[in-house]
């Protein structure tokens, strides 16, 4: 702590010397610290031993007490060398010596006034220095801080543009994730709508598959059934054909037969006839008549027989073209029902095949149905790349937002900086014009 009063000094040089130490040299401590001398040459404000605003007011104030109580001591001394000169002059009692004497210790305490007094000019002077190189200290802390503002504000503008030009690449980097993701769901509803038609398609082309399948059994057992019957009917008709031949064989031996009685009796009758002029023809006529009427009953019934066997063999094949037209018919009907419900499913081919079409003309990049996959792959991967990207920015964004945060922090820090160098270097203004 700074000593108010000198201590007394009995030569000059001593004087001079003691009087500079307290101070001249002396120190600035900080407020509150310990007891260490700080340098006056360490200006720089981020030195820990600086004193602070309130620390230069205590000294600058305890420096006016001192100047201040030295003044007055100054003037209680030339009021005690004033009264001395007048009690002199009343007294005239005094010898010479004692006049030296007293001049003497006047004078040496004139010239500790004196040297007191120059003292504390020089020390005025040092102070005002002091203050001087004090507020250019303030100065160029000012200067420097608003640089630091300036920077720092500077900093926060870049800072801002690049948190919207980021906060625009992740608002456009979303909307293309959403829209890739709404993309995505439309392919896949609609592939699932694509797989479950084929699905339904497939499961009706097995019912078809397992129908033509039973109908096909079933065909083939009414064909083999058939085939039995037209077996049996053949055998039938084999046996009746031998039936038939051997009544054939029997109706021919009955007509050549016939033929031989006729011959027999048309040659009775051309015997007869020679002997017919002599004799009476009525017992000979009668015969010939009846073996007439004879040969015309045999006539009529090998005419029958003849046209029984033509009907009989007409039956047969009418009966195996019936047959053979009926089978025909049935696979006529059956070809002609597949040939239907082929063309029912070539037309839901078609309609699916168009649907695929139109599907395959919006999805873009794709031409064919094996680029579906590929393109699923693709949209993925870029649903992925953007979700990365997406993270990325927002990462990136929330060090933004730090290092904003940190910036209007610095911010603040460098405005209350700028303020309190304003009041220093004020108070640093006023401090000289207080000591003028």
């Amino acid at each position: 702590m700074m000593l108010r009063t000198p201590p007394q000094r009995k030569r000059r040089a001593e004087s001079v010397a003691g009087d500079e130490s307290p101070v001249s040299d002396r120190r600035l401590v900080p407020y509150g610290g310990g007891g260490a001398a700080v340098p006056i040459a360490s200006a720089e404000p981020s030195d820990p031993m600086v004193c602070t605003y309130h620390c230069r007011q205590m000294v600058k104030s305890e420096f006016m007490v001192a100047f201040n109580t030295l003044e007055r001591q100054v003037g209680d001394y030339q009021a005690r060398l004033e009264t001395l000169h007048e009690q002199l002059c009343r007294s005239g009692m005094l010898n010479v010596n004692n006049c030296k004497v007293i001049f003497a210790t006047t004078d040496d305490e004139r010239k500790k006034c004196q040297d007191h007094l120059t003292f504390l000019e020089q020390e005025l002077a040092a102070t005002k220095g002091r203050e001087h190189a004090l507020q250019e200290r303030l100065l160029k802390e000012v200067t420097d801080s608003h640089e630091r503002h300036r920077a720092q504000l500077k900093r926060i503008s870049e800072l801002e543009v690049e948190l919207n030009r980021e906060s625009d690449s992740r608002k456009t980097a979303e909307l293309s994730a959403a829209s890739a993701k709404e993309t995505i769901k439309d392919l896949e509803g609609k592939l699932q709508r694509l797989t479950e038609s084929s699905e339904r398609e497939k499961n009706m082309l097995k019912k078809e598959l397992s129908f033509s399948q039973d109908s096909l059994n079933l065909s083939a057992s009414k064909l083999a059934a058939n085939l039995e019957r037209m077996r049996l009917r053949a055998e039938n008709s084999e046996k009746e054909a031998e039936l038939l031949k051997q009544e054939l064989k029997g109706l021919r031996e009955q007509l050549n037969e016939c033929l031989h009685q006729k011959s027999e009796v048309e040659h009775k009758l051309s015997r007869f006839s020679a002997s017919s002029n002599q004799n009476t023809p009525t017992e000979d006529q009668k015969l010939v008549k009846l073996l007439q009427e004879e040969i015309r009953n045999y006539e009529s019934e090998v005419r029958e027989a003849r046209r029984l066997r033509s009907s009989h063999v007409n039956n047969e094949l009418l009966k195996e073209k019936l047959l053979e037209e009926k089978g025909r018919r049935e696979r006529a009907e059956m070809e002609l029902s597949k040939l239907m419900e082929f063309q029912e499913r070539a037309q839901k081919l078609e309609l699916e095949l168009l649907s695929w079409k139109s599907l395959l003309r919006e999805i873009p990049d794709v031409s064919c149905y094996d680029d579906i996959p590929k393109k699923f792959a693709a949209l993925q991967k870029e649903v992925i790349e953007n979700m990365i990207k997406v993270g990325e920015i927002s990462a990136s964004l929330k060090e933004l937002e730090v290092k904003l945060e940190d910036a209007s922090l610095s911010r603040q820090h460098a405005e209350n900086e700028s303020a309190l160098a304003k009041e220093k270097a004020e108070s640093a203004a006023l401090g000289p014009r207080g000591l003028n």
